[in-house]
């Protein structure tokens, strides 16, 4: 890895990805690793079932938008 930069709410998250690089994998090997580990450690803020949105530059394409929302419906009070 020559350079890269990394932004998660949690060190764990960080921490994993910056495996992921060091070991030789691009920026898109490192976000997939933080994502599924922001699943474990960052559990309250995002998940599976979470919703959210991802921009990837695939080499020699036009960029690709990942839109992944998901509405949580109403809790009713018994």
């Amino acid at each position: 890895m020559k350079y890269g930069s990394i932004a998660a709410g949690d060190k764990t998250t960080v921490n994993a990805a910056m495996e992921i690089l060091k070991d030789g994998g691009n920026a898109f090997d490192a976000t997939v690793c933080a994502v599924f580990t922001a699943m474990i450690s960052e559990y309250t803020l995002t998940g599976a079932c979470g919703g959210g949105i991802m921009l990837a530059y695939p080499k020699e394409s036009e960029p690709l938008v990942f839109d992944y929302f998901v509405n949580t419906p109403k809790t009713q009070s018994v």
